[in-house]
């Protein structure tokens, strides 16, 4: 396959063709490997390693952190029952485990 290179701003740049983007699965803003080799150019996807590479990809929630969160919120305020509208069943009070059933 034939691609023209082109000026763009100070660079310059090959445009790929939509196949190409396609079949590659390639999207706007994502980064490319590319290695020259000789005469040759590659360009490859850059793929994450790992899932926690991934944009969005929340850090571990920890037991420090939500200990830390805890104090940092505070108890709740106006809420006197543990499920709103659902009567609950168990040690509540008690600081154990709670189950909600519906009334």
């Amino acid at each position: 396959m034939k691609v023209q290179v082109a000026k763009w701003g100070n660079s310059t740049a090959v445009r790929l063709p939509k196949a190409v983007v396609e079949q590659l699965g390639l999207k706007p803003g994502m980064t490319v490997d590319v290695s020259v080799e000789g005469q040759s150019v590659t360009l490859a996807p850059n793929r994450p390693q790992s899932v926690r590479e991934l944009n969005g990809m929340p850090d571990p929630v920890t037991l420090e952190w939500i200990v830390s969160e805890i104090k940092r919120l505070g108890p709740e305020k106006g809420r006197s029952r543990p499920c709103p509208g659902i009567r609950a069943v168990g040690p509540a009070a008690g600081g154990g485990p709670v189950r909600c059933q519906t009334t």
